[in-house]
């Protein structure tokens, strides 16, 4: 969309409603390929009701950037108070993930539309999650630069199952499900190029 590739974006947009049809009853499959329409015809009622599907979708990442994007459009076309309401709905996402990048990208659009947010206080955010040990650090970080259990266990001479074991604890530590997402937190918090 930004360089205009109206050809790559109809693809796009093919590909994901292709899915739907392939994937009936997959709420995210669905909210993204109505999503992906709205953002290629640029039509505010598809983008509230593939955010009105996204918020069925089990992937919280998913339905904060659809909500975050309707937030920013019903601002640009003036109606304030829902578009803070979706905006701040994002933030309590992003930062439920841990996804403090993201976050703060939402609170600085929030602030210049004149929001401002009491939970924004650091003695209220939840994003102080709970540091990594060092060997947490190691495993995670070699699973970050694509290992297996098996092979960061043999890269830090330790079993597969104290791999698994850090992994998992990382994983309660972010509030994460899942490798891909563990490294987006990490990436968010800037410990990941």
């Amino acid at each position: 969309m930004a360089c205009e590739a109206s050809d790559l974006m109809k693809t796009t947009v093919a590909i994901a409603e292709e899915a739907v049809a392939r994937n009936p009853g997959v709420t995210t499959l669905n909210g993204l390929a109505v999503y992906l329409r709205r953002l290629f015809t640029n039509v505010l009622p598809m983008v509230a009701e593939s955010v009105e599907i996204l918020q069925r979708c089990p992937r919280l990442g998913i339905r904060a950037v659809g909500t975050e994007n309707y937030g920013l459009m019903l601002l640009g076309v003036g109606e304030r108070k829902l578009g803070l309401d979706r905006l701040d709905s994002a933030w309590d996402d992003y930062d439920h993930m841990g996804a403090v990048g993201r976050r703060a990208i939402v609170q600085r659009a929030m602030r210049r539309a004149g929001a401002r947010r009491t939970k924004w206080s650091n003695n209220n955010v939840r994003s102080a999650v709970k540091p990594l040990t060092d060997a947490e650090r190691r495993v995670v970080y070699l699973i970050a630069d694509g290992h297996t259990d098996k092979s960061a266990a043999k890269a830090l001479g330790i079993s597969v199952n104290t791999v698994g074991t850090h992994t998992r604890s990382a994983y309660a530590k972010f509030g994460v499900q899942s490798r891909v997402q563990l490294i987006n937190a990490l990436r968010d918090r800037g410990e990941l190029d």
